[in-house]
């Protein structure tokens, strides 16, 4: 089981989303690749892939096994606020 954190806020802004371990409170990993502040973040509902939202103006999507960004999605017209699974 993961949990997610955004990097949006007043002590941590840098771009990322942290993903850490429901079970011992490690962090599992750093999710780097946003240009700008991550305001959101969610693990998908069978735990395969994560989705975060920046200021970038692109949500990415992340696998949650790899920790690798496997997909951009680009050309929102503003900053992402919000990003969720169906």
């Amino acid at each position: 089981k993961l949990v997610t954190s955004s990097s949006d806020n007043t002590f941590f802004k840098d771009g990322t989303c942290r993903v850490w371990s429901m079970l011992n409170g490690e962090c599992m990993a750093v999710l780097r690749g946003h240009s700008s502040d991550v305001v959101h973040c969610v693990v998908s509902p069978n735990g395969s892939l994560i989705v975060s939202a920046s200021e970038d103006h692109t949500c990415r999507i992340w696998d949650a096994v790899k920790y690798e960004c496997i997909s951009i999605l680009d050309g929102h017209a503003s900053e992402c606020n919000y990003c969720a699974f169906s």
